[in-house]
């Protein structure tokens, strides 16, 4: 490793700093891209989550699942689309399964430093989720 891929850790947003990789001619790497972790305390699970782009939009894959004794199944369900994303906040469909049946629920999301707030309602149910990054 000659740490090329060393993830920066500072919550300033890197996107004031002009050619601060010159070399790298990748497109402006959108500040959701990457893995996030989700504990859901009422069903005993954690959740990695990978967005990614695919087809000119940002999506969110669950790519693994843990019970609470810390076993892992690997995953691969399309968990949610984002529909806008400006600055530190945005939008998203959001695809919950709950009781068997499955709930497509628009979404607000808002970036901080290193975690992502989810928070939708349906039903007249009002959820927030705090989805933490964990690129390596």
């Amino acid at each position: 490793g000659d740490g090329i891929e060393k993830v920066s850790n500072t919550a300033e947003s890197e996107k004031d700093i002009p050619d601060a990789e010159p070399t790298a001619k990748k497109e402006n790497k959108h500040p959701l891209i990457g893995y996030w972790y989700a504990e859901y305390e009422e069903l005993e699970v954690g959740i990695v989550y990978e967005f990614k782009k695919e087809d000119g939009s940002i999506k969110a894959y669950s790519r693994e699942i843990y019970d609470k004794e810390g076993n892992k199944v690997a995953d691969n369900t399309l968990s949610m689309t984002v529909l806008a994303f400006e600055g530190k906040e945005g939008k998203a469909n959001y695809f919950i399964e709950y009781e068997g049946k499955k709930y497509n629920v628009e979404s607000k999301l808002k970036l901080s430093a290193d975690q992502l707030e989810v928070s939708y309602s349906y039903d007249g149910y009002e959820g927030t989720e705090i989805w933490k990054s964990i690129n390596e």
